[in-house]
């Protein structure tokens, strides 16, 4: 029987452990990385595109995004987003 707290729930939440993706286990990564991973899946992509996703490339994903944000910076001279 569910509590009061789940009467209207009809599916829990439960982290799951994919083998052979990303794991964040690098402070300051987790935005790039769930940014990247709704591009993919957005973009129609599947499970074998956020596999190929390591170290490596969020690095890159960092470094794009900081320069995206430099120039947007010198476009209009605020860093308001």
């Amino acid at each position: 029987m569910k509590s009061e707290f789940l009467k209207n729930v009809n599916d829990l939440y439960v982290p799951m452990n994919w083998k052979n993706w990303h794991r964040n286990e690098r402070a300051g990564d987790c935005g790039p990385v769930s940014m990247k991973f709704l591009e993919i899946h957005a973009a129609g992509l599947g499970v074998e595109e956020m596999a190929a996703i390591n170290d490596k490339a969020v690095d890159l994903f960092r470094q794009k995004y900081a320069m995206d944000r430099c120039e947007e910076v010198a476009k209009t001279g605020s860093d308001d987003t």
